[in-house]
């Protein structure tokens, strides 16, 4: 009987014990915050998904991350669905689109003062989307291969303008290289950012570009618009130097950044945040850089990036409760304020940040371009505030444009029935 009550005392014990882990195991498990992150830029996705390992194991938040290209679609489906993320990384349309009934006004946060009102999301004086990088686009180039056919040194400066910038193609083309120049087929870069850069072709402000997008509306025809024929002159131009000219819509856009990267053009029409696709082609044995696109030297873009932040962190408040609204908040400020989140935003995703505090040096030659022309207040603005369905209306015109498959006064015909139709 004593061996038997022992047995028994034992078995109580233990099992006493194993409630008790599983009661501690289960508290710790509760006491973990659960958040979410919608993340538009797809090629930043790993560099998150790792950093939200480490934040979960250093702060107790749990965050898990959610990839799309359509974060216009993706938030409409979301909310109907009333499973939105707690964040949302996405543009500058779908902050608009959502902000007043979804997403959190984040005004009073203390990195709202050295970058947050300037470059982020405000709309009626309040802060609703978090500017999470400063990007460019233009024209990337390889300086190694270029200076290796010309002979001499190669400098931005000197081929600004269209015509010497066609004249540097040209002469690329006499020295060995007949197709200097990539062009991407995807409709987010030739059917958005491209025309994102032609509305800042008309005077290279913001208020330039709803000044010309009022202008649109109100029955202006673009194929008269100095803008519009900018951007078309140089497409025009780029276009009969493409190295996938023989088929422009079946260009890849990974093989792309090899051609550019190894050296095998010299340019590519496209943006700093082409990097971490472009940077598993590089060998360390090239120069990379960016410059603006060339234009006639009495247009505004003239030497002139256009940039500005192009993604932005909304907060939803329709959905998530009040302690995933702060812990979101506290991620954000320590992407601003913490040696470990300016790393992730600098070194891991590649941006260039908006806050004044943060004065990690560049970690990519494509960034390095960048900050050269913001010291230099070389820049255009990006003109951004165009409708959600501005991509997805247009971008297959623009692939038509580049295939020969339609004119420049087709296109132009279809842009002002677009535009029109936003009146």
């Amino acid at each position: 009987m004593k061996k038997a009550f022992t047995i028994l005392l034992v078995l109580a014990v233990s099992t006493m014990m194993i409630f008790a882990n599983g009661a501690k195991e289960t508290a710790s498990e509760s006491s973990v915050v659960e958040i979410s992150l919608l993340n538009s830029k797809p090629e930043i996705t790993e560099a998150l998904e790792e950093a939200a390992i480490s934040y979960e194991a250093n702060n107790g938040v749990r965050i898990t991350v959610y990839e799309t290209d359509s974060p216009g679609d993706y938030l409409t489906q979301a909310y109907a669905a009333g499973d939105p993320t707690t964040l949302a990384l996405v543009d500058y349309a779908n902050i608009k689109d959502f902000s007043s009934e979804y997403f959190l006004d984040m005004t009073d946060q203390e990195w709202s003062s050295i970058g947050g009102l300037s470059s982020g999301a405000v709309f009626g004086g309040k802060l609703y989307g978090f500017p999470f990088t400063i990007e460019a686009r233009g024209v990337i180039y390889n300086k190694t291969v270029i200076e290796e056919l010309l002979g001499e040194q190669f400098v931005p400066e000197e081929y600004y303008s269209r015509e010497a910038f066609k004249g540097l193609l040209e002469t690329l083309r006499e020295k060995g290289m007949e197709n200097p120049i990539v062009i991407n087929a995807d409709d987010w870069s030739i059917g958005s950012h491209y025309l994102q850069t032609m509305y800042s072709l008309y005077d290279g402000t913001m208020d330039g570009g709803y000044e010309f997008t009022e202008k649109l509306k109100g029955g202006a025809s673009i194929i008269d618009e100095d803008a519009f024929n900018e951007a078309f002159d140089t497409l025009d131009m780029l276009m009969e130097y493409n190295y996938n000219k023989e088929d422009p819509l079946a260009a890849d856009y990974d093989m792309n950044a090899s051609y550019c990267a190894e050296g095998e053009v010299a340019f590519w029409l496209n943006g700093t945040f082409a990097w971490p696709d472009f940077s598993v082609f590089v060998d360390g044995s090239m120069e990379y850089g960016v410059m603006p696109l060339p234009v006639s030297e009495d247009c505004a873009g003239y030497g002139k990036l256009s940039a500005s932040a192009t993604k932005y962190v909304a907060i939803d408040t329709e959905h998530a409760s009040a302690e995933q609204q702060q812990a979101a908040l506290d991620f954000l400020s320590w992407l601003v304020y913490t040696p470990e989140g300016n790393d992730l935003l600098v070194n891991k995703c590649g941006a260039v940040p908006a806050f004044s505090n943060i004065n990690l040096e560049m970690s990519n030659p494509f960034n390095v371009s960048l900050m050269e022309y913001i010291t230099d207040s070389n820049l255009i603005c990006a003109f951004a505030d165009l409708p959600a369905d501005h991509r997805s209306a247009l971008g297959d015109d623009m692939q038509k444009y580049i295939a020969g498959e339609v004119t420049r006064e087709e296109l132009a015909a279809t842009i002002d029935a677009y535009w029109q139709a936003q009146n």
